[in-house]
């Protein structure tokens, strides 16, 4: 499920349709996250995911998850960003590792890559 002890995420500008569906999945004991919010972290959708009736469910990232990966974006290293947190290099170890994997990439230059393109990351 999601990190916070949220089952689903939907904004509140999501149609009374798509609100039914993240309540009938969640009730179902399902995680759900708005389709626009997946295409958002992780770019466009194929149409013919967009178009069926099951919900799109993935695990977003934390804001402190998106507070390394910035971080990551400019190089500094685990310490670096340890420091800078005021938390330990194990703890980034461990962020850096759900970001990889959240993310589906090999390594951390990839991950910044993927971010960028999905509009989590401006690095302009």
């Amino acid at each position: 499920m999601f990190q916070g002890a949220a089952d689903g995420y939907i904004l509140k500008d999501a149609s009374p349709g798509e609100l039914l569906d993240a309540v009938r999945t969640v009730a179902a004991g399902k995680p759900y996250l708005q389709g626009s919010i997946i295409r958002r972290l992780f770019g466009a959708v194929p149409l013919e995911t967009e178009t069926t009736d099951e919900p799109i469910i993935a695990t977003p990232l934390t804001p402190r998850e998106i507070d390394i990966l910035r971080l990551m974006a400019t190089s500094h290293t685990n310490r670096e960003i340890a420091t800078q947190l005021f938390v330990s290099e194990e703890t980034v170890r461990t962020h850096v590792k759900h970001i990889l994997r959240k993310l589906a990439q090999p390594d951390r230059t990839q991950a910044v890559i993927a971010a960028v393109r999905a509009g989590l990351l401006d690095i302009g």
